[in-house]
């Protein structure tokens, strides 16, 4: 079969999503959103919304392997609670900035990568956490918009 290079890109997106969404379930406690859940006393939401998410973006990669109608609801759904779950993230590490920094450098540390301090300064202030939701944000919309412009994908091929 062959598809467009967009399916390709969308291909790409959801399989990285779903190893993302995946390390994310294994490796929570070095997660900083994990952080944020558990000192807000939440942190049952954080596996609720990870594994949700992950079994949303793992049904859109099956549908784009084996496209049906269903598919592009699976790849927006999949985009639009990884969107609230990114602002409600956002939310929770406003209350403790440097409480999610130091879990954020501690991953990193555990994983053997390198954690510098003008990095961490960037990353874990205010413009630089909005900034990463609002490009985060702008992603899933460039994505919805590649799974709208690839509708007929799915729907040419089931029913």
């Amino acid at each position: 079969m062959n598809r467009p290079k967009s399916i390709i890109l969308l291909f790409v997106w959801y399989l990285w999503a779903t190893g993302q969404d995946l390390d994310n379930l294994v490796r929570y406690s070095i997660k900083s959103g994990y952080y944020a859940y558990s000192n807000s006393g939440m942190e049952y939401m954080y596996f609720i919304f990870a594994f949700a998410i992950f079994l949303i973006n793992t049904s859109t990669v099956y549908y784009l392997f084996r496209p049906h109608f269903y598919g592009i609801y699976t790849a927006i759904s999949a985009l639009v609670v990884g969107a609230i779950v990114n602002v409600l993230t956002l939310s929770l590490i406003l209350k403790d900035i440097d409480g999610a920094r130091e879990a954020y450098a501690i991953g990193r540390e555990i994983r053997g990568l390198p954690v510098r301090e003008e990095a961490l300064n960037m990353i874990f202030s205010i413009n630089g956490l909005y900034t990463s939701v609002a490009v985060s944000l702008a992603i899933y919309f460039f994505v919805s918009y590649i799974v709208f412009r690839n509708k007929n994908y799915f729907y040419a091929r089931g029913a």
